[in-house]
């Protein structure tokens, strides 16, 4: 997850910056911006000293927002492996993004809770 510093320009398209050009291009690595809407991820991001590093519930925010297949699977495997969490999770989002409580449980539809 990265903030506005990892692009030359954001509008009207992202741009990324000249080092993390051939790391996107690899397709491995799967970089989002920080949607401007949910301030709170600003500031969890900016309060690390280099690398920034994102909460769960954070990630699983920014996975819902984007809410691609992949992302939802993501969250499902997140879920998964974090499921002792899900309450932290669906309370985060309550709070900081409560128009997404429904796509957790959309993309959680169907998940065991098993590893």
């Amino acid at each position: 997850m990265v903030g506005e510093e990892a692009f030359e320009m954001t509008t009207p398209l992202l741009v990324y910056r000249e080092e993390l050009k051939d790391l996107v291009a690899i397709g491995h690595t799967d970089i989002m911006s920080v949607p401007p809407e949910f301030p709170s991820l600003n500031t969890e991001l900016a309060a690390t000293d280099d690398i920034p590093v994102i909460s769960l519930p954070g990630l699983v925010l920014m996975k819902l927002d984007a809410f691609r297949p992949r992302d939802k699977e993501d969250v499902r495997t997140l879920m998964t492996l974090h499921r002792d969490r899900l309450r932290e999770v669906r309370d985060h989002l309550a709070t900081n993004a409560p128009g997404l409580v429904n796509r957790l449980a959309e993309a959680l539809t169907g998940w065991s809770g098993s590893a």
